[in-house]
Formats: structure tokens, C-alpha cells, sequence
């Protein structure tokens, strides 16, 4: 199983399941922090880092490794945390469009996002009713994919109880 990886950070997370897990390929990461960017090039040295998510190349990843089983994403937490200004689609750091932008050029078989749960009822921006998880819900439907969520402990998975909750959209 071929996986993409996206907003990879340091890669302790999706990309290290992918390593850990047999039947899975990590064709390449997607991450522009210097200091990520550095360790996932000594964890990972024969893996590509596309750079930045806002500028995948889908079409040419696509060509490259024909068709992508799996692509994750771990989207910077900052527009929707419950300890941040949760401005949503209205920050800057707001990764959500480009992850979308690369479900719809690369068209994996599956997807899995993972986010804060302050993203399951931030708007999807300020002074708006919608909530920023029923629009992109909406338009992952409109590519044909269905999508469905959760919201898990990092203790169901071996991690500290209680640290940092998670959702992940499957």
C-alpha cells in the first residue's frame, strides 16, 4: 500500500505507523518547517518531501507512483484549537484547502486527517454558524469520497492518556 503523507511535522506520526506497519510504502511527505524538514530527511532519507501542501504537486506524484492507496494528513492545529483565536478557514496556517486540493488531484483509495477537537465545532470562520468540519465534509463528498470521523485518545494507541485528544476523518 503506497502512502502520502502530508503536513508530515517531524514524522512521528502517520509516516512512522507507515515504516512500523508491513504492506505500507511511504512514497513521500509534504512539510516546510527547516527543523521538521531535517528530521524527517535523517528518519526518512529515501523518502521525497514535496515541500509545501499549498504546492503539492498532484499530478506529477500521480505520474510518478500511479495510483496513491493511502494519503494522511496531520494539518497545523492553530485555526481551530480551543487554545488559539480558532479563526478557521480565515488563518493563514489553515492547511485544510490545500489537503482537499490534493485528495482531488491524486485521488487516493483511502484518506485519514487527524486534527485537535476543537476542529469538530469551529466555524469556518468568525461570526459564521457553519461549522468548518461540515464544509469540508461537503466537499470531500462532492469528489465522491465517504467520510466519516472520530474523536480518540492518544492512550487507545499507546500514548499518554489524556495529553492531546485527536480526531481522525477516515
Amino acid at each position: 500500500m503506497q502512502q502520502l503523507d502530508l503536513c508530515s511535522g517531524v514524522g512521528a506520526g502517520f509516516p512512522l505507523a507507515a515504516t512500523i506497519k508491513r504492506g505500507f510504502q511511504l512514497v513521500g511527505v509534504s512539510e516546510v518547517d527547516a527543523y521538521c524538514c531535517d528530521r524527517l530527511s535523517k528518519r526518512y532519507p529515501n523518502v521525497t518531501n514535496y515541500g509545501d501542501v499549498r504546492t503539492l504537486p498532484g499530478r506529477e506524484i500521480r505520474k510518478q507512483w500511479g495510483e496513491i492507496d493511502l494519503i494522511t494528513a496531520s494539518p497545523p492545529c492553530q485555526p481551530f484549537s480551543l487554545q488559539g483565536k480558532r479563526q478557521g478557514a480565515a488563518d493563514e496556517r489553515d492547511c485544510f484547502p490545500a489537503v482537499k486540493r490534493a485528495i482531488e488531484s491524486i485521488r487516493p483509495r483511502f484518506f485519514c486527517i487527524e486534527n485537535v477537537p476543537g476542529f469538530l465545532n469551529c466555524p469556518v470562520q468568525p461570526g459564521r454558524t457553519t461549522l468548518y468540519i461540515q464544509h469540508f465534509l461537503r466537499q470531500i463528498s462532492r469528489l465522491g469520497y465517504d467520510a466519516e470521523w472520530l474523536c480518540v485518545s492518544s492512550g487507545s494507541f499507546g500514548g499518554t492518556a489524556g495529553i492531546r485528544a485527536k480526531w481522525d476523518m477516515l
